[in-house]
């Protein structure tokens, strides 16, 4: 009897510490897409461009299913390349980011024909090369700007 007592209340408190854990939130920021030119999308399409430092998949508000046109992985990043028809019927479209174990986020994006969207998806409790990678984009960018365009490709 006081073992099945003593395994009732370890139950007890394994399931409070599991519930009152608080599930990571994905951090979602817009990039400077400017000077990127896509040359594949139609002129009723356009690509959204997502960098994450963890896998995710996507859902759309507007669509059955979303197009991946291009997915690779390159130095601890996962990039993503999503295809999406524009038009009037488009208004409003939602875009879902899923990553195991985080938090669903949501994200409304505006999109017009061939005028690409850059995302960069983090989760922040998953630090691994986040760090390293942002001293490297602040480096290459401050190359950019000064001309010292071999020093930024770098």
């Amino acid at each position: 009897m006081k073992k099945i007592l003593l395994l009732h209340i370890g139950f007890v408190f394994s399931a409070a510490s599991i519930f009152g854990q608080e599930i990571p939130k994905l951090k979602v920021t817009h990039r400077d897409m400017t000077n990127v030119i896509f040359r594949y999308p139609k002129d009723n399409e356009t690509v959204v461009e997502v960098q994450s430092n963890v896998a995710i998949e996507f859902e759309s508000t507007m669509d059955k299913t979303v197009n991946v046109f291009q997915s690779y992985e390159e130095s601890g990043f996962f990039f993503y390349e999503l295809l999406f028809p524009i038009g009037k019927k488009h208004k409003g479209r939602k875009l879902k980011i899923k990553s195991y174990g985080c938090e669903t986020y949501t994200e409304p994006i505006e999109l017009q024909a061939k005028i690409p969207v850059g995302l960069l998806v983090l989760n922040l409790n998953d630090t691994v090369g986040v760090g390293c990678y942002f001293r490297h984009l602040n480096r290459g960018n401050i190359f950019f700007k000064s001309t010292q365009y071999a020093d930024a490709k770098t």
